[in-house]
């Protein structure tokens, strides 16, 4: 298939240039926003704690991580609200702090109390309508669906218990016992309030529905603000947050993604997901043909937040009754965290050829049909998340690299094998055949950038043929056997290996 008509087929754009985050260049690309907050505030009636989390930080010095959700569980309805963030500050220096007050009850809906300071060593101006909540009547949208109108509309509307508000709304509650508007929303606030250095403003804010709607539809609502300083209040179902629909998968039982899982508490699958699993990973499709994007939604519903390595993934294939770990082989390790009520995202892009970089996502490439396991470095404990999915294509099989070149001496072929490193030093890899190995490599593991070397020697093995000499650099050689050894031996497609790393004549 020609590449623009890979493209088409998956209706994105390619990317130019490359991530120099990723620690093995050409393998993948993934670029997303991180959420790096780590603490939860949670609130039931009108009680307030506050759990501060240390963490250390990639200089190894310990830190303190800002607050990250405020949560309640509404005694009107089996929802629980998680609201974030709870401080920011706004481009012209406003310091706005956020959080619940009180759920709501039968007698008064859900109160939030807000802040807004002058943190500029000057009297300023601020303009309200960009600083949500403070801006008129702040009303906010759920996100991703666009099926529905104002049955998804939420309203901050201020109270007489605020300093630029006199009077209160008008609110009541609907059929179902959540609050609503009834009819005007009372006096709006100004547009603009001046504040001296340090000078704080108070708010009081009830979180009603429209005055037409009676439930609540679970999701993310956002409270738009200037320069993505968005409120979020996230509402899932108390007691049930997790998917309602059973996977493709359910009742599998799939064996251990590798020792070091088992070691960190085992894995969670998507498949073994409930409607009461409050944590958990959840691909866009479980099935699909390549070349395929699927979207990997890693949900924490919890009441504390998830931890982890936000460029942390890992797509295994299954194969033979185990896993094989196919790409990426490095990936930056800052430390991250998924807010109560947040989500976390990636994105992979799989291709049964060559794979063509794309923005937004991770590439990968030469992916035969079958199972595979994606596994994520965020979690509540010591539990990694992962979903199973298949794809749909041809077998792989093992080519060398385009321009490759090989001449045979009796039992020996050498290969003059391209590479994208040319300035490095050269070095060789000899492939010879041995008696036995304990590890097992794939099709799937050996097309990948970081076996390019193997991949332009296996091919030779023609009948007569006893040994492989490839040509390269001595990082492409060096890849296959590991930086701290000369020699690895492996099985592949039923027979045994043995490559042997040796360094150039410039070394």
């Amino acid at each position: 298939m020609r590449r623009r008509a890979l493209l088409a087929s998956l209706g994105v754009a390619t990317l130019s240039g490359c991530s120099g985050l990723l620690a093995e260049r050409g393998d993948t690309t993934q670029t997303t926003e991180r959420d790096t907050t780590t603490t939860t505030t949670e609130v039931t009636e009108t009680t307030t704690e506050t759990t501060e989390t240390d963490d250390e930080g990639g200089d190894g010095e310990e830190r303190e991580w800002p607050p990250s959700a405020s949560i309640v569980d509404l005694q009107t309805g089996p929802r629980t609200l998680a609201l974030a963030p709870l401080q920011y500050r706004s481009n012209d220096g406003a310091e706005v702090t956020v959080e619940f007050a009180a759920t709501a009850t039968a007698d008064r809906p859900a109160t939030v109390r807000a802040t807004l300071t002058n943190a500029n060593d000057y009297e300023n101006t601020f303009r309200l309508n960009e600083t949500p909540p403070f801006n008129e009547v702040p009303s906010a949208r759920l996100r991703d669906r666009s099926d529905l109108t104002y049955e998804s509309t939420w309203y901050l509307v201020p109270t007489a218990n605020h300093d630029l508000v006199e009077d209160d709304p008008d609110f009541g509650r609907g059929p179902e016992g959540y609050w609503r508007l009834v009819g005007n929303p009372g006096p709006e606030p100004p547009r603009t309030v001046r504040l001296k250095p340090d000078e704080t403003v108070e708010g009081e804010y009830v979180l009603l529905g429209h005055a037409e709607v009676s439930g609540r539809p679970t999701g993310s609502y956002e409270f738009r603000g200037y320069d993505d300083t968005d409120l979020t209040i996230t509402a899932w179902e108390t007691g049930a947050p997790g998917p309602k629909d059973a996977s493709r998968f359910e009742g599998a039982s799939p064996p251990s993604l590798s020792p070091e899982s088992d070691d960190s508490g085992g894995t969670k699958w998507y498949h073994d997901a409930g409607p009461e699993t409050p944590v958990y990973l959840e691909p866009s499709t479980e099935r699909a043909r390549t070349p395929a994007k699927i979207d990997f939604t890693f949900r924490n519903f919890a009441r504390e937040p998830a931890k982890g390595n936000p460029y942390h993934w890992v797509l295994y294939k299954f194969h033979d009754g185990e896993w094989f770990h196919v790409a990426p082989w490095g990936w930056p390790a800052p430390m991250g965290s998924v807010r109560p009520g947040g989500t976390e995202d990636w994105t992979l892009y799989a291709f049964g050829e060559d794979g063509v970089r794309v923005e937004g996502g991770s590439t990968v490439g030469f992916l035969g049909g079958g199972r595979y396991a994606f596994e994520v470095g965020m979690s509540l404990g010591k539990n990694s998340h992962a979903a199973t999915f298949e794809l749909v294509g041809e077998a792989s099989t093992v080519e060398p690299m385009p321009g490759a070149e090989s001449s045979r001496d009796g039992a020996t072929v050498t290969v003059d094998a391209p590479d994208p490193d040319r300035d490095q030093r050269s070095g060789a890899l000899r492939l010879t055949r041995t008696d036995a190995a304990d590890e097992r490599l794939i099709s799937e593991q050996v097309m990948q950038r970081r076996f390019r070397a193997l991949r332009n020697g296996l091919p030779f093995f023609e009948s007569g043929v006893e040994e492989v000499v490839v040509e390269t650099t001595e990082n492409a050689a060096q890849r296959v056997t590991g930086y701290d050894a000369d020699v690895r031996r492996f099985r592949f497609d039923g027979r045994a290996y043995e490559a042997r790393y040796e360094a150039g004549p410039d070394e």
